[in-house]
C-alpha cells in the first residue's frame, strides 16, 4: 500500500478497508485511516525499513563485481 501511495500521486489517505469472513456477505471490521493514523505510520516505516534491507541483500550483478565503483547508500 505504501509503495502505491509513493508512486501514484492520486492514491493516499484517507485509506479505507473492510475485512469480512470468506463465504459471507456480512459486514466485518471497517477502518478509515487518516494521514496521521498510527497504523499507517507504522506501516510506512516498516515498508521503508524492509525494502531497504531487501535491496541491500540482493546479490551483485555479474558485470558490477570487481568494477571500479563506489556503492552509495542513501
Amino acid at each position: 500500500m505504501d509503495s502505491t501511495m509513493r508512486s501514484n500521486a492520486t492514491v493516499g489517505p484517507p485509506v479505507e478497508y473492510l475485512v469480512y469472513q470468506a463465504d459471507t456477505f456480512a459486514r466485518g471490521t471497517y477502518e478509515l485511516l487518516e494521514v496521521d493514523a498510527p497504523y499507517l505510520l507504522e506501516l510506512r516505516h516498516a515498508w521503508s525499513d524492509n525494502i531497504r534491507i531487501a535491496f541491500e541483500s540482493l546479490p551483485s550483478a555479474p558485470t558490477v563485481v570487481g568494477a571500479d565503483a563506489t556503492v552509495r547508500h542513501i
